[in-house]
């Protein structure tokens, strides 16, 4: 039997609250249509979908999915969590959710992701919260395994000898490291650099333990794990490292069925060796193009 599984990335689902704040205020001022209002309308006239989220993307097309995968930046911290939760309970399945940059902000990390982890395992088992972990699933009677982690970049996407430049140009280009904090210190590059090699140790060892219990294998991760993981006007632009890096070596070595990113708000669906990558991320809401009519990805595993 075929499993079928949602993905989607980069709701940012603050967009639709600041979207609806914004139309409020304008309706108290009389106006009638604006990108604002226009989205508040569609908002209120999805109800009455019973249980569905109130803010979010249309979630119709991924129910009756068997599991669903969300690989970072969905709102913030905990209320990432929480919203996950209300997917869980409208779609009827569970939700294995991956923290995003975007996550922490305005927050400690060393903080934000107990927290987090804290808020999925009250849910029972519907949100499963990966941080360099692995959680697994019998569905259909088969056992799917799945590895979570941030990832992060280790800059060197232009090649290692080009790494500090990437690093001094995120350090003072990249919200990220203006309000993040680890620690009680600014979350710098280093910090970024250093997390993501501590990641890719864990998935060198524990994909392929992975690969030999379970029939699949899933690796989630918020950051791109290949170059096509930026849009092509961006590959050559200083800062395409920052978001993603070429493990390319690494997934043909992990023997993954299905990597699941998101981070740069660029689809994408390709393969490396007999991995299928997948990206589906939304993007901001009322300023990115197709954002108001996103769907996300339903991916089939035989």
């Amino acid at each position: 039997m075929v499993i079928r599984v949602g993905v989607m990335s980069d709701l940012h689902v603050e967009y639709d609250e600041d979207l609806i704040s914004r139309a409020q205020a304008q309706a108290s001022r009389g106006l009638t249509d604006s990108v604002q209002i226009r989205w508040w309308r569609h908002i209120t006239e999805r109800e009455p979908t019973v249980g569905h989220p109130r803010l979010g993307p249309d979630l119709w097309a991924i129910q009756g999915v068997d599991l669903i995968f969300m690989a970072g930046d969905i709102w913030s911290g905990v209320r990432s969590v929480e919203y996950a939760g209300e997917v869980a309970d409208y779609c009827g399945c569970p939700v294995a959710l991956v923290a995003g940059n975007h996550d922490f902000y305005g927050a400690d990390m060393a903080v934000a992701v107990p927290a987090m982890a804290a808020a999925a395992e009250a849910t029972g088992g519907r949100v499963r919260f990966l941080d360099d972990t692995r959680t697994d699933f019998i569905l259909d009677g088969r056992r799917l395994a799945v590895l979570g982690s941030v990832l992060w970049t280790d800059f060197c996407l232009h090649g290692a000898e080009r790494q500090a430049e990437a690093m001094k140009s995120a350090r003072w280009s990249l919200n990220d490291h203006l309000r993040i904090a680890i620690d009680g210190r600014h979350f710098m590059p280093l910090n970024a650099l250093q997390l993501h090699e501590r990641s890719r140790v864990w998935l060198a060892d524990a994909v392929p333990r992975a690969r030999a219990e379970a029939e699949i294998v899933i690796v989630a991760v918020h950051h791109g794990v290949v170059p096509e993981a930026n849009a092509e006007e961006y590959r050559g632009d200083v800062l395409a490292p920052a978001f993603a890096s070429d493990l390319t070596a690494d997934i043909l070595r992990w023997g993954a069925d299905l990597v699941v990113s998101g981070h740069t708000h660029h689809p994408l669906d390709m393969t490396v060796g007999k991995t299928r990558i997948v990206s589906a991320p939304r993007g901001y809401i009322g300023s990115e193009p197709g954002s108001d009519s996103y769907v996300p990805q339903i991916v089939e595993l035989a």
